[in-house]
């Protein structure tokens, strides 16, 4: 009886498991087609996560805004639309790694049912990584998609910062977000895989309300967790002046740094950097002003 319903359920599965995923083969224009629509399954689900984190990014900034007409606008109180920001940050690179790990894995099933079982000796050049190749072809709508939601979510940060400055006399705000990097991947018909050894600062937040109580966030990712960074803030005035913090990355490599808690901080223009200790070194660097 154990024997018969092994059997019954191996049927069963074998009806609903999608044909392609089985070792049958089909031709190299099949394949294509296969990797393409599967691509585009792949950037719709990537527009719907966008949609959902400018969303709840929108609101979030609404709800600071709230706060700061309400009441005095206070340096300090920033940390929580710096953390709201960095959610943000944090839920988009998560989408951008499924959409390339999940990509790249169904160009392969679909390179490996062309190959039958034989490797390919010679990749179609529409799944080639180079120049109208599906994977450019997919990161250059990606980018479009991820420009698009960041020109709106930045646009709504400089009507907070001119909330602050209507609201509080002497005082500023200026906050960016930039997409977080995304990922290369590849595949052939024996493997897929997608890679990140970028160093960005994508997040820039700067609040004060006098000359002596600046502070500057400054955010960004590295390629995995748990690393040890050093972030630096140079203030352009005639004797540099420089703070660093030392802060270990989280989840996928994200990291948050705030800076002039035990330095005070000139309202000038500043040149920002994120270095790895370690040797060989990765770098990243970014600039932004403190008013």
């Amino acid at each position: 009886m154990k024997a018969l319903r092994l059997v019954v359920l191996s049927a069963v599965l074998s009806a609903v498991v999608p044909s392609w995923s089985r070792a049958a083969p089909i031709s190299e224009k099949a394949a294509v087609a296969q990797a393409k629509a599967a691509a585009k399954t792949r950037l719709g689900l990537l527009k719907g996560a966008l949609a959902a984190a400018q969303a709840t990014a929108l609101a979030a900034i609404d709800a600071v805004d709230v706060a700061n007409q309400n009441g005095p606008f206070t340096v300090l109180g920033t940390q929580t639309l710096v953390d709201d920001l960095a959610a943000l940050q944090a839920s988009v690179e998560e989408a951008l790694f499924h959409l390339a790990v999940d990509t790249a894995n169904d160009g392969q099933a679909a390179l490996a049912a062309l190959a039958d079982g034989t490797p390919l000796s010679t990749l179609p050049l529409a799944l080639a990584n180079g120049v109208g190749g599906l994977p450019d072809q997919e990161r250059a709508s990606a980018g479009k998609l991820l420009a698009k939601t960041y020109r709106t979510i930045d646009k709504r940060l400089a009507k907070s910062g001119a909330l602050v400055a209507r609201t509080t006399t002497g005082a500023s705000l200026f906050a960016v977000v930039d997409p977080p990097p995304q990922l290369f991947f590849a595949f052939s018909d024996q493997h897929g895989d997608s890679i990140l050894f970028s160093l960005a600062v994508d997040l820039r937040v700067s609040a004060s309300t006098t000359p002596t109580d600046g502070r500057i966030w400054i955010g960004g990712t590295s390629n995995l967790g748990g690393q040890a960074l050093v972030v630096s803030a140079l203030a352009m005035t005639t004797v540099p002046t420089e703070v660093d913090q030392q802060v270990t990355t989280t989840g996928r490599g994200r990291f948050v740094a705030r800076l002039g808690d035990s330095a005070t901080l000139p309202r000038d223009n500043y040149l920002l950097g994120v270095v790895t200790p370690t040797t060989p070194s990765a770098s990243a660097s970014s600039a932004f002003t403190l008013r």
